[in-house]
This record gives C-alpha cells, sequence and structure tokens, in this order.
C-alpha cells in the first residue's frame, strides 16, 4: 500500500519540501487512527480510500468514481477493496464541495464509499420498480413491444461498438461500461404515472437511445436529486428531456401541465462533476418562480 495512507511520512523525505498532494494533515490523521499499529476496520479503510481517492483528484479532477475503484485496485491490488466479505466501492456524497480536513485541503467534489451488495439491492429495487411498467406493456398495450424491443437491440449494438472504439483507442473499459443506452425520458420515478394512474414509462413517445453519454449522466445524477428533494416540498413535478437539444432537461408540473422552465446542462460537461451545486439553484429558483405549490 502507499506509504501516505498507512504510516506517517517521515519529516525531511519530500524533496525540498515539495508536492504534498494531502498536506501534512493527512499525517495526523493516519497518527491519531494508528493504521500502523492495529488492524484498518471499516472506518480505517473508508477513510484510506477517501484519502486515496480525494488525492487522485488532486492529480486528475476528471477522474470517475468508476476510474476511482479501477485505480485503487491497479494500486493496491485486486481485493483490497473486501474488508469481512464486503466489496466497497466510490460513490458521490452530494454537491458541496469539500472543506478543509485531515485527508483534504477542500474545495473537491465530496467521496463516500459504499457496499457493492447495497448498491446492487438498489439497482434490484429500480429492477422491481420496472415490471410494473413492462407488465402494462404487455397486458395493455402490446403495439409497444416491437419498439421496445428494436430501441434496445440498437442500444446494445451501438454500444459494444463504442467500447470496440474506445478500446482501440487505449481506454481502459469498466466492467458492463455503459456509454450508449436505452432511456426513458420521463423517469419511471417519477411522480407523473402514480397520478396519471398509469405504468405508461415505456410508451414508445417516452423512450429513445441515448448516444450522449455526458449528458445521460447528468439526466441521472439530476433526476436523482430533483426526485428526493421534491417528495417533501409539493411532488407535483417531473423531468423530461429537452428535444431540441438532447442535453438540457425541462421542468413540467403535473397539476397545470406547464413547462415551467429548463436548466441548462453545464458546457463542457461530464461525469466526473456530478451534480453541480450550482444545477442545483438553478432547478430550485424555476421552481420558486414558477411552480404551484413549491415548498423550500
Amino acid at each position: 500500500m502507499l506509504d501516505y495512507l498507512i504510516k506517517p511520512l517521515v519529516k525531511g523525505s519530500l524533496e525540498g519540501g515539495a508536492k504534498k498532494s494531502l498536506k501534512s494533515s493527512v499525517d495526523q490523521h493516519l497518527t491519531k487512527l494508528k493504521f500502523n499499529k492495529s488492524p484498518v476496520g471499516r472506518r480505517g479503510q473508508a477513510l484510506n480510500m477517501k484519502a486515496f481517492g480525494l488525492h487522485e483528484r488532486e492529480l486528475d479532477p476528471l477522474i470517475t468514481n468508476k476510474e476511482l475503484d479501477m485505480k485503487w485496485d491497479e494500486t493496491m491490488g485486486a481485493g483490497t477493496r473486501i474488508l469481512d466479505g464486503e466489496e466497497y466501492k466510490y460513490q458521490p456524497a452530494g454537491t458541496q464541495l469539500t472543506k478543509p480536513s485531515n485527508i483534504s485541503p477542500g474545495g473537491q467534489r465530496p467521496l463516500m464509499t459504499k457496499k457493492k451488495s447495497t448498491m446492487d439491492a438498489g439497482k434490484k429495487n429500480v429492477n422491481e420498480n420496472r415490471k410494473s411498467h413492462d407488465l402494462f406493456m404487455r397486458e395493455q398495450h402490446p403495439e409497444w413491444i416491437e419498439d421496445y424491443t428494436a430501441k434496445n437491440a440498437r442500444s446494445k449494438m451501438l454500444n459494444a461498438q463504442e467500447i470496440e472504439r474506445r478500446l482501440a483507442q487505449g481506454e481502459k473499459i469498466p466492467t458492463k461500461a455503459q456509454y450508449v443506452m436505452f432511456e426513458h425520458d420521463v423517469a419511471i420515478r417519477a411522480p407523473l404515472w402514480d397520478q396519471l394512474g398509469v405504468k405508461g414509462a415505456n410508451n414508445p413517445t417516452n423512450t429513445f437511445v441515448s448516444q450522449n453519454y455526458n449528458a445521460r449522466n447528468f439526466k441521472d445524477f439530476l433526476e436523482s436529486n430533483f426526485y428526493t428533494r421534491i417528495k417533501t416540498r409539493g411532488n407535483n413535478w417531473y423531468l423530461k428531456t429537452d428535444r431540441s437539444n438532447m442535453k438540457d432537461i425541462e421542468i413540467w408540473e403535473i397539476s397545470t401541465g406547464k413547462l415551467l422552465g429548463t436548466i441548462k446542462m453545464p458546457r463542457g460537461y461530464t461525469q466526473s462533476m456530478g451534480l453541480p451545486q450550482d444545477v442545483v439553484k438553478q432547478y430550485t429558483q424555476i421552481l420558486r418562480e414558477n411552480a404551484t405549490g413549491f415548498s423550500g
């Protein structure tokens, strides 16, 4: 493992007081938790992984969480993210930038680690929610099935081609990478479907093949934040892709059917940016100025 993770740096060991990526406070943090004197438990492992991740982000601010998993495995060895039989993975931890601490100089996007089994359980819940929409399609609208099947097949074909292209360029590709994906425009989790009383997410007008990797990640991050926040603030709105450019996101009001405004995807957006705080402020302002019954 790396010296800066398991023991304090020897005073004067850095040439000419050179670049200290994690600052001297990291040494204090490691000394306090005594990583080099006792086995590393869950708390120690989490802090080790966060210290490593934030260090890598100093070197490459655009590195993604999947790439951090791969970088850790490459540096520390395969299997070292496993503790007590559980694999842990890097995850985003909100939109507020870090404050100076014993593992970060501050001003970085926050990181956390999470059990892979917990993440898989969340995906299972998503898949369970999909079932009701699939059943509705097959029982009530079998005419949708051909379009649904064709779009899924096309997305898989294009994704395989994109993976081959990236591999040919020498990129490291995460397991089960998805650069092209079958997409629901209005998400299954949107309150629209419950209020309409139909499970119509698979309607051909609500599905498309997303070939803009950054736009899809932006939409995913935004949906996760948006739908969690509005549950206690009125729950009367949903998000929809701006089909004129396939990257910006529109906010629609369910009760009135009105378009309230459009959330702009930041210029130069990449997955590593997560959900910028400015975007949260942008959509909050749209709701405050135009929404019916919004509280917050």
